[in-house]
């Protein structure tokens, strides 16, 4: 009993203690190549060869190829769907609508309207895709007498194609009488 008291004070006494443990410093050897041999794993460890079947060949879908539609196809699809009818009279403060169906990606539609001859009046392109409207004030237009329109597709690939022509008159503006002033 006396010597497992011993020995367990001794234990406490030991690990209290504040002197450094020895430690392992570590030795360099130099091997040659020669003697060096590659670890290998047990033979229980690889595997037995087996054959290996080949993947079989997959199609992959081809990509659809969408044909470019001709000047005329284009212009059967591109529909002018609102315009001043042939003939007709507006106010000189009246507005205008133009409305179209089928313009393609990448395409555009072309208005003018001016008075035959002279220049004046208004031309632009709007860039669109599909559907589309445009409204404009007849107050941007010069003067009143008779105005001839053109509608038409800017084709990214056809240029300027599939024409609509119509013409309006716009009438002067109404004079307003003067009220009456009394003395």
């Amino acid at each position: 009993m006396r010597l497992t008291r011993f020995v367990a004070v001794l234990l406490v006494l030991s690990a209290c203690s504040t002197a450094p443990l020895p430690t392992a410093t570590p030795t360099r050897m130099i091997v040659p190549p020669s003697q060096v041999t590659p670890p290998t794993l047990p033979p229980t460890w690889t595997a037995p060869p087996t054959l290996t079947v080949l993947p079989t060949f997959t199609a992959f879908p081809t990509a659809t190829v969408r044909p470019t539609l001709s000047a005329e196809a284009q212009c059967e699809v591109f529909q002018l769907v609102a315009a001043p009818r042939e003939g007709s009279a507006l106010a000189h403060a009246d507005e205008t609508r133009f409305g179209w169906r089928g313009v393609p990606r990448g395409g555009a539609v072309g208005i003018s309207v001016g008075i035959e001859g002279s220049g004046a009046g208004i031309r632009l392109a709007i860039p669109a895709e599909g559907d589309g409207i445009f409204t404009f004030s007849l107050l941007r237009l010069p003067s009143e007498g008779i105005y001839y329109w053109r509608v038409w597709l800017v084709h990214p690939l056809y240029g300027a194609i599939c024409p609509y022509t119509g013409a309006f008159t716009r009438l002067p503006p109404v004079a307003t009488a003067a009220p009456n002033a009394t003395p």
